[in-house]
């Protein structure tokens, strides 16, 4: 009988660490579904780094559930608070914009029905009086607008 030492070896290779890469943050935003993907079935684990430097990985999610969450670093205090100012900050710029672009529609609105007063006065027409019934509970009840002169009777 002939011994083979090639025998010994397993059919199958034994599992190594998995795969692991590196992406630019702008590049693993735009392949997030292939990457999920590709962990999910291979085990591959991706760093996301920004500006050369690791900020995130995307891990097989037995990994990550199977893992205390990482510890804090001394500035991770000082960098939340930044982040929650910033967007602080962002949210009051965006309710700043909604309430000026509200404004400027309303206004737009009420020049519109102001036009529409001067042109087609009450009962004058019975679809504009429709409308104006219909509308009353958006319409501002505010004063003409320059240049225009009120309704008639």
């Amino acid at each position: 009988m002939h011994h083979y030492d090639a025998m010994a070896e397993p059919a199958v290779p034994l599992p190594s660490a998995p795969p692991r890469i590196e992406l630019p943050l702008a590049e693993a935003r735009t392949r997030l579904t292939q990457i999920a993907r590709l962990t999910g079935l291979t085990g591959q684990v991706t760093v996301i780094v920004d500006r050369g430097r690791p900020v995130a990985a995307i891990v097989p999610v037995g990994a990550a559930l199977s893992r205390p969450a990482g510890r804090p670093t001394a500035n991770t205090g000082s960098a939340t608070a930044g982040w929650m100012r910033r967007i602080e900050q962002v949210r009051a710029a965006v309710r700043e914009q909604h309430a000026t672009r509200i404004a400027t529609l309303e206004r737009a609105l009420n020049d519109a029905w102001a036009t529409l007063d001067c042109v087609r006065p009450h009962g004058s027409d019975r679809m504009v009086d429709a409308l104006r019934i219909a509308h009353r509970d958006v319409r501002a009840e505010t004063a003409e607008p320059a240049g225009r002169l009120p309704p008639a009777g």
